[in-house]
């Protein structure tokens, strides 16, 4: 019988530890842009104005349309109401989706050139402005 000593390395252990911190740190940042994106198109389209004001349906009513360029300006909520998140989860690639399914969204965008959530909205350009300087901010802790 001899004397024996062992060694073992926690690195793996350590390393797994670091991918589950960096992969929730990872979503919890995608979920805040996200959330910053939604907010971002809702406030675009609260503060649209310039276009022509009618009264349409309701004689009591009346709502003035926003220009081309800017956000569709808000007359019954539908589609400010629709606009959704779908929340990223911690994992290697975690994603995020901020999405409407109003079938008139996408005419709004491309044809109508009221631009709210595509890369030529205002709220698209602030959101990739934070993001960029935010980022470096996800960060690994010791445990």
């Amino acid at each position: 019988m001899g004397l024996k000593v062992k060694f073992q390395s926690k690195l793996k252990a350590k390393t797994a530890m670091a991918e589950t911190q960096f992969m929730m740190n990872s979503a919890l940042f995608l979920n805040n842009i996200c959330n910053s994106f939604r907010n971002e198109i809702l406030m675009g389209m609260n503060k649209s104005t310039g276009g022509i004001t009618r009264q349409l349906y309701n004689p009591k009513r009346v709502h003035t349309a926003s220009v081309k360029g800017n956000p569709p300006a808000i007359d019954t909520g539908r589609l400010a109401n629709s606009i959704s998140i779908k929340r990223a989860f911690p994992s290697v690639t975690p994603k995020g989706e901020v999405y409407t399914k109003v079938e008139y969204a996408v005419p709004l965008e491309k044809d109508m050139k009221r631009y709210f959530m595509g890369k030529e909205s205002q709220a698209w350009k602030n959101t990739k402005l934070k993001m960029k300087s935010q980022y470096r901010k996800i960060k690994i802790s010791r445990g």
